[in-house]
């Protein structure tokens, strides 16, 4: 958002119905969610590095910001005395579930040359020699520990300011092991549950989003593909296990509710032979019953569609072309090609 911008409105069959700018909320802030609650209600979360970086931008139609809230400054430390950066795209009945990661400040007197100071708020004081930025794997021995104690979820009204810190055990519960660790966590909330999977794992967690108790545990298979690598050490991170091997393995990339035809579409995206391809990966779409029944799979080509972009409408599910195809540019013209989901009773 560090550029102008403008949201654009269309009509299912690609018409477009509206165009709002953005102006008035351009920084150099990154946005990882908009909610539209109504016409007048558009909300962005958006988020940096550090504290003081979270926040909730409210926008009406004509591009006007009537409201900001700064999360650092209404929603306080946890009983850890831990501050974190939130970000995220989850939005039931007036509520925010916010992804926390825990919150870093550091402090230096230059950005190249000199010594800095680097601390997380409630942990230790690290010295990283020289730039930050030709030292990352310190950087990374440090924010490990802390996020395996930490909370992994925000509950955020945005009409009371009431909110709650959750999960501070779902990282242990997914990986109980205390010397290894979890490369990070995703969310969704879809049909009045809250899915939890680890970004590595091939679990889904299924969780009351009230009281955050697991309701149940679905483990994902495909006969397309592995799915999901073992947590490792502090070592192998710093080796970066995770960048190289990731892609070499199936990974569980969301889970979505269709409310037109009562189904769930666990979205798979397939192992590559070369970590530069990941983007290109073929991927398949899984289809569940309400009930949890699967009951087919569908693989799509990653070099023809996006794994990750994707809309489902009453017309059907819309997958984004990918830029990888030639005479593609996203910046004309963004296409999306439309299935039918046929919810065949047997």
């Amino acid at each position: 958002m560090g550029y102008k911008k403008k949201l654009l409105f269309f009509t299912v069959d690609g018409k477009k119905m509206l165009e709002i700018p953005a102006d008035s909320i351009s920084d150099w802030r990154t946005t990882t969610g908009i909610i539209v609650k109504n016409w007048d209600t558009i909300m962005f979360v958006m988020s940096g590095h550090g504290v003081g970086s979270s926040r909730i931008i409210f926008m009406d139609k004509k591009g006007n910001c009537f409201k900001k809230i700064d999360l650092d400054d209404v929603v306080h430390a946890d009983e850890n005395n831990g501050r974190y950066d939130f970000a995220g795209t989850i939005f039931d009945q007036n509520v925010f579930f916010l992804h926390a990661s825990p919150s870093y400040q550091y402090v230096y007197s230059s950005f190249y040359g000199k010594k800095k100071v680097f601390y997380p708020n409630s942990a230790p004081m690290y010295i990283i020699q020289d730039s930050f930025f030709f030292n990352h794997n310190n950087y990374r021995l440090s924010l490990f520990p802390l996020k395996h104690k930490a909370h992994t979820l925000l509950k955020y009204n945005i009409q009371t300011g009431q909110y709650q810190y959750a999960l501070l055990n779902m990282w242990r519960t997914i990986c109980p092991d205390t010397n290894l660790y979890l490369w990070n966590m995703n969310f969704a909330l879809e049909n009045n549950i809250l899915f939890i999977h680890s970004t590595t794992g091939n679990v889904l967690y299924l969780l009351d989003k009230n009281t955050f108790k697991i309701k149940k545990k679905m483990k994902i298979t495909s006969p397309y593909t592995d799915i999901g690598i073992p947590p490792c050490s502090l070592e192998k991170i710093v080796k970066r296990y995770y960048e190289t091997n990731i892609p070499l393995h199936g990974q569980l990339a969301n889970i979505r509710y269709d409310n037109y035809n009562n189904l769930y579409y666990i979205f798979v995206r397939h192992a590559v032979n070369d970590p530069l391809l990941e983007d290109e990966a073929s991927f398949s779409i899984q289809i569940y019953s309400k009930k949890f029944k699967k009951l087919t799979e569908q693989v799509f080509d990653g070099k023809k569609y996006s794994t990750n972009n994707y809309m489902i409408c009453s017309h059907g599910l819309l997958l984004r072309n990918n830029l990888s195809q030639k005479d593609y540019n996203d910046s004309t013209k963004v296409q999306y090609d439309l299935y039918k989901i046929e919810n065949k009773k047997p």
